[in-house]
């Protein structure tokens, strides 16, 4: 989700930077196109003046991030070949600019499909404004500069995405570093101030975890550690979420979960983990620490509630869960 959210928020500066670099393109063709005389054609390449200027700040505010590209994308790709219609053959050069456009603020396959209808609904003007001929030289550019773009768009979107999970991710164990877990952490925050809802934090680490490492050495450390997230990534909802915070300490996020549920789900992950057998000659067990979000905590708060009772599970005898 947070990934999404991310390239939501690319999405969200490309939208702007067209919008703007429209913006200053277009306007002085409704000036150009109003000392001609041709009032309609001036009027709608307005129309597009306004409305790119209204898109360039609501991208800025980040409002309707969800919508805005969709709107965008099918206003442009309406009134382009409505230009085309009204003002000529050499509108259809603006097809080229709207085909990259609907790229950068779509899906790569979204870009395809609109594209698509994009294209369709010029061929008709082109017959009949053209021989067979150009319309074959038009028409194949368009498809030549779809697939280069495409091709461009995607592998940019996919690259994007796996550095955003690179700067997100432990590299060991594969679930959430301590980054994103205060990302998280805040933005469930700001979600209870707001409706209520209640929220959980689970902290643990692993008893005596330094001694696994001298007497088995650190392969076997790190083996433990992979072995104990796919343990609890396994066993929690897909809502839930597990970081590493450090070490061998780790953290689950549990929204929509009172303290008493997230207990029962430590005392669980506690029974699974200790029954698991990853040391030939002994268990592995774990403490942890369950706190339930209050509403004067901030991150830091509630974050040293939890890791007290963690403390706590640990000074009394480890391999406990301790609430706060």
């Amino acid at each position: 989700m947070q990934a999404i959210e991310k390239i939501d928020d690319a999405n969200m500066q490309a939208v702007a930077t067209i919008a703007l670099v429209a913006f200053l393109g277009v306007s002085p063709f409704s000036f150009y196109q109003a000392f001609l005389g041709n009032w309609l054609a001036a009027f709608v390449n307005t129309v597009l003046v306004l409305f790119l200027g209204a898109v360039f700040v609501l991208a800025r505010m980040r409002i309707w991030v969800k919508l805005l590209p969709y709107v965008v994308s099918a206003v442009c790709t309406i009134l382009q070949p409505t230009l085309m219609y009204m003002t000529g053959y050499y509108a259809i050069f603006w097809m080229y600019v709207v085909t990259l456009a609907n790229f950068y603020v779509l899906s790569p396959r979204m870009g395809v499909i609109v594209n698509t209808g994009l294209g369709l609904v010029a061929i008709p003007f082109l017959l009949s404004m053209s021989d067979l001929l150009s319309l074959s030289r038009v028409m194949v550019s368009f498809v030549l500069l779809n697939i280069v773009a495409f091709m461009l768009c995607y592998t940019l979107r996919k690259q994007k995405l796996q550095l955003y999970k690179l700067t997100i991710m432990d590299p060991l164990t594969g679930v959430g570093n301590r980054r994103i877990l205060l990302e998280n952490l805040s933005h469930v925050l700001k979600q209870y101030q707001r409706d209520q809802r209640p929220a959980t934090l689970i902290i643990f680490d692993i008893d005596w975890f330094k001694k696994i490492n001298d007497i088995h050495g650190h392969t076997v450390g790190d083996k433990i550690l992979i072995k104990i997230s796919q343990i609890v990534s396994d066993r929690i909802r897909a809502g839930d979420r597990l970081f590493r915070y450090g070490g061998e300490e780790f953290v689950i996020l549990l929204e929509n979960t009172p303290l008493e549920n997230a207990r029962y789900l430590a005392e669980e992950l506690r029974v699974l983990v200790e029954s698991s057998k990853l040391l030939p000659e002994s268990s592995v067990t774990i403490s942890m620490g369950v706190s339930e979000v209050d509403s004067d905590d901030n991150v830091e708060i509630w974050l040293e509630r939890a890791d007290a009772a963690l403390y706590k599970a640990k000074n009394s005898g480890r391999n406990l869960v301790v609430t706060a």
